[in-house]
């Protein structure tokens, strides 16, 4: 299609302009690159395979020529850069249409069973789990099979698809605002929660309550330790049985690696660990975006790139995922009846922004935000949390894009700072030392602020660097070095 005269030609129209898009989608139909193409090729090949025939069924296979479909769409797009192929001994799934015709879930008194190609199979269900009976209360719309490997064995799953509302834990719910009182007080659930991220800590706030915790604990370490010996064992023992196919420790281009069966074994123990990593991290992210939803029902993040995250920070941002929290924060909050927002951080700036009003640059390496107009002095990422809180978004549809809008109102949030629980501010702020704005929580932050604002004025910014008196500047210093003292 890319080589006709008429593809060529439309590539000359404006992107504006409702014709080319027209005209690719009538090549798209001549050429058979369609959603509808990509099926009825999969039922062809189902239909001309005996073995296909035998254990594929039809709804199956026509889900499995549109996942096809949607892995060349993507490449064809520009949002992917290849499709991703599938071997023999990897994991794969199988999924049907409804649940009228195979794979098919049947419920028969406290009996599940699982019918796939008019046999059945008992399912492994427990009724005292609430989690199972809202499960099974609900309509099935379609289910999933797929196999997983889990310490060596080879263990099969359905996963079904439901019609209606997820289940709510309300003794989760409970156990969270238990632990949230007793570490701030009865009140302390606001309307808005904001939540700034970072590649291992996350800043969230509420306007009420401010504070700083990992996105993964140090739980996961041991694991990911061990994986990462493994990984050297796997390196060393390719090395060792492939020494021609390396030149000065490089591999050679185009040169096939021979593996050994104690390579395939730790290959598997990798395999099963890093599964481990990812089920145990998706779990404490799942707790931690229900505590957060406890802080208030409409949860506000920044507009920001994780892939520019996972070019700086890649080790950091491949252990905590923010982007998988992101996910799970705004599924949580549609859960409970919320919602999540979006905020533009060139509209906003909220980490160059002071309660003041005042805009200043920052570097990347200040974590402390100090302001030579106010005096206000307190961590970077907390501030930046505590300013979303009082940010409004719209989002406008212009076609396929998703603009948002934000503006910050100010007059809101610096009268919410004067009954902040665990920040304290200035009443006219205009002046104040780190350790008189750290209290509670925030005060762990203490000795990191100390040393941050040490190495900001060894090395001033363009924005900082003015004439200034030998008076101004012991002046100026004064306040570090009592926070250095305390």
């Amino acid at each position: 299609m890319k080589n006709s005269r008429e593809y060529r030609d439309t590539l000359l129209f404006n992107k504006s302009d409702p014709k080319r898009k027209a005209d690719f989608a009538q090549l798209r139909i001549e050429y058979g690159l369609t959603e509808f193409a990509a099926v009825s090729l999969a039922s062809k090949l189902r239909t001309g395979s005996v073995d296909f025939d035998l254990f594929v069924p039809s709804k199956v296979a026509q889900e499995i020529g549109k996942r096809a479909f949607r892995a060349v769409e993507r490449k064809m797009f520009g949002k992917a850069k290849r499709c991703r192929f599938k071997s023999k001994g990897q994991d794969f799934s199988l999924r049907g249409s409804s649940n009228k015709e195979s794979p098919q879930i049947k419920v028969v008194g406290e009996t599940v069973l699982l019918v796939f190609r008019k046999k059945e199979y008992l399912l492994k269900m427990d009724w005292r789990n609430p989690w199972h009976r809202h499960a099974l209360g609900c309509r099935i719309k379609n289910s999933q099979v797929f196999k997983r490997s889990i310490g060596g064995r080879v263990r099969w799953f359905v996963q079904i698809c439901l019609e209606g509302e997820a289940y709510r834990d309300t003794e989760k719910e409970r156990k969270h605002k238990v632990r949230l009182a007793a570490r701030f007080g009865e009140d302390f659930r606001g309307q808005n929660v904001s939540v700034d991220f970072g590649p291992k800590k996350i800043a969230i706030s509420n306007g009420i309550v401010s504070y700083e915790r990992l996105i993964v604990s140090d739980w996961l370490k041991g694991l990911i330790a061990e994986s990462k010996v493994i990984q050297r064992r796997m390196s060393r023992s390719l090395r060792l049985n492939n020494k021609k196919a390396f030149q000065d420790g490089v591999l050679k281009k185009g040169t096939r690696l021979s593996r050994t069966e104690k390579y395939r074994k730790l290959s598997r123990k990798k395999q099963d660990i890093e599964r481990r990593i990812a089920a145990f991290r998706k779990c404490i992210q799942g707790h931690l975006s229900h505590e957060i939803m406890q802080l208030g029902s409409v949860v506000k993040l920044e507009d920001i790139s994780y892939k520019a995250l996972q070019k700086r920070y890649g080790k950091s941002v491949g252990e905590s995922a923010p982007a998988s929290l992101k996910a799970s924060l705004f599924r949580t909050a549609e859960k409970l009846g919320g919602r999540g927002e979006l905020i533009n951080t060139f509209q906003t700036r909220l980490s160059q922004t002071c309660l003041c009003g005042e805009v200043r640059k920052k570097e990347l390496r200040e974590r402390t935000h100090a302001c030579r107009v106010c005096g206000l002095v307190l961590p970077r990422d907390i501030l930046s949390a505590f300013l979303g809180c009082f940010t409004h978004n719209q989002v406008q549809k212009k076609g396929r894009k998703e603009i948002i809008n934000s503006s910050l109102d100010l007059a809101a949030a610096r009268s919410a700072a004067v009954g902040h629980k665990t920040l304290s501010f200035p009443g006219s702020l205009a002046a104040g030392t780190p350790s008189e704005n750290l209290k509670g929580d925030c005060k762990r932050g203490n000795r990191e602020v100390a040393s941050s604002l040490e190495r900001s004025g060894k090395r001033q910014s363009r924005f900082q660097q003015e004439p200034r008196s030998p008076q101004d500047q012991g002046s100026a210093e004064r306040p570090n070095a009592e926070n250095l003292h305390s």
